[in-house]
C-alpha cells in the first residue's frame, strides 16, 4: 500500500505527453518524486515577475489560464485542462515568470521538480523536443520574435535532496480545504459541502495526499443522472 499514491500519479502520466513516451521504470520514478499541490479557485499558483520556481506544473484536475498583464489589465494567453502542462520558464533557465498562472476553478496540481526532469530530457530527444515545442509555443503566444536557444543548454545542478510526496497543500491561503477521505460515502461528503457551505470537497488518502476532487457537478452528473446509491464510497466516482 506504500506505493499507491506513486502508482496513481504513474497511472495518469502515462495517458500524458510527453511522459507517455517513456518507459514504465523511468516514468515510475518520476512518480515518485511528484508533489500533489490544491489550488483554491481564483488563487495563483504564481506571477508575473516572481522569481521562477524550480519545478513545472501538470495539471491533475481543474482549469488554469496563463495570463499577461501589461499596465494593469491581464490578457489570457493560455488555457491549461487536464494532462496540460506549465510553468515551463525554469527548465529554460530564465529567472523570472513571464505570465501569471490562475485556477479558474478548484484544482490539483502534479508538482514536478526540474532536477528529475533535466536529466530525462538531455537522455529522451523526443521528450527535449516535446518541451521544446511547448516552450516555443509560448513564446509565439506572446508575439515574441526570438526563440530561446537555451531551452536545455545550461541547467542548474541537480538538487540534494530529492522531492517526496508531501501532505496536501493550499496555495490560496484564503480558508482550509475541506476534505473527505475515500472512503467517505456519498451522501455524507454532499452533506459535509451543504454544512461547510462549499462547491467541492478534496479527497484524500491516510496520509493527507490530495487523490480528487468531488464537486456539485460531479454530484449532478455522476449521481443524479447515472442513479449512483449514495451509500457507495466516494472513490466510486472520483
Amino acid at each position: 500500500m506504500e506505493n499507491a499514491i506513486p502508482q496513481r500519479v504513474y497511472d495518469f502520466l502515462k495517458n500524458y505527453p510527453p511522459f507517455s513516451l517513456l518507459e514504465e521504470g523511468v516514468l515510475l520514478d518520476i512518480a515518485a518524486k511528484v508533489k500533489i499541490r490544491y489550488v483554491q479557485e481564483q488563487s495563483l499558483v504564481f506571477t508575473q515577475g516572481e522569481e521562477a520556481r524550480k519545478e513545472i506544473y501538470l495539471v491533475k484536475e481543474g482549469a488554469i489560464h496563463l495570463l499577461h498583464s501589461t499596465e494593469g489589465e491581464n490578457q489570457l494567453v493560455e488555457v491549461c485542462d487536464q494532462g496540460e502542462i506549465f510553468g515551463l520558464r525554469p527548465l529554460a533557465g530564465t529567472p523570472i515568470y513571464t505570465l501569471s498562472a490562475k485556477a479558474v476553478e478548484e484544482s490539483l496540481l502534479y508538482v514536478i521538480p526540474t532536477a528529475v526532469l533535466l536529466p530525462i530530457i538531455e537522455a529522451h530527444p523526443k521528450v527535449a523536443w516535446y518541451f521544446a515545442q511547448s516552450f516555443a509555443a509560448g513564446n509565439a503566444s506572446l508575439s515574441q520574435n526570438k526563440q530561446d536557444r537555451s531551452l536545455f543548454s545550461a541547467h542548474p545542478s541537480p538538487v540534494d535532496k530529492a522531492f517526496e510526496l508531501v501532505e496536501i497543500q493550499s496555495i490560496g491561503h484564503s480558508k482550509k480545504p475541506v476534505t473527505c477521505s475515500l472512503n467517505t460515502s456519498i451522501r455524507d461528503a454532499a452533506q459535509t459541502m451543504r454544512s461547510q457551505n462549499v462547491g467541492s470537497i478534496v479527497i484524500t488518502d491516510q496520509e493527507n495526499v490530495a487523490l480528487g476532487i468531488l464537486t456539485d457537478r460531479d454530484l449532478r452528473n455522476k449521481v443524479a443522472v447515472s442513479y449512483t446509491h449514495l451509500t457507495l464510497p466516494t472513490k466510486r466516482i472520483v
